[in-house]
């Protein structure tokens, strides 16, 4: 198993290894306002980013940090922190900073756009099936071939969160927003 968390000179642990390496001093920072959570992450992805293997928490449970520590981090830190908390526990938090990261044209912010296509929440998907545009779709379409297995994995979760959860209200399941995100991406 892998060990994602880095213990800092706080003792504290950090989201290091879900970002590039050229990141790690942005994360020590972002890390420096994340209060800490009450139960372990859980779950991962190892997931590929221009040939680097990262590792993504499926679900963290830190509380948010407060509005005035964010204010305090810079660009780069922000967006850091935006992809940390897509991955929260809480749909309504995902959802929150999923917002706040899907103009981003930043290969590694990516996969914590994609990665939530495979979750249940309509309300996480329609926002992003929006977003979807000239300017990302080329970014999807390589992260989707770079990482065939978790591509492949996310487009069984759309179908089968689509018949457990939306078969009556998406009858068609081609009008299913999850399923018209993976035909955006996989068109040519």
């Amino acid at each position: 198993m892998f060990n994602l968390f880095k213990k800092t000179k706080k003792d504290r642990l950090s989201f290091v290894e879900m970002f590039p390496s050229n990141l790690s001093n942005e994360v020590l920072a972002v890390n420096d306002i994340i209060p800490e959570a009450k139960l372990t992450p859980q779950g991962q992805e190892i997931i590929i980013v221009n040939s680097e293997s990262l590792k993504i928490y499926d679900r963290i449970y830190n509380p948010e940090p407060a509005k005035e520590n964010i204010a305090k981090l810079s660009e780069t830190q922000r967006l850091i922190l935006n992809c940390i908390y897509t991955r929260h526990h809480d749909g309504h938090v995902r959802g929150k900073y999923l917002k706040n990261i899907l103009s981003s044209a930043v290969p590694w912010v990516t996969p914590y756009v994609l990665i939530l296509i495979g979750e249940y929440v309509e309300q996480i998907l329609m926002p992003i099936k929006d977003s979807i545009s000239e300017e990302n779709i080329s970014l999807y379409r390589k992260f989707a071939a770079e990482n065939p297995s978790l591509w492949n994995k996310i487009k069984a979760r759309v179908v089968s969160y689509w018949n457990v959860y939306y078969r009556d209200k998406f009858i068609n399941k081609e009008q299913y927003p999850g399923v018209e995100i993976i035909r955006k991406i996989e068109e040519i």
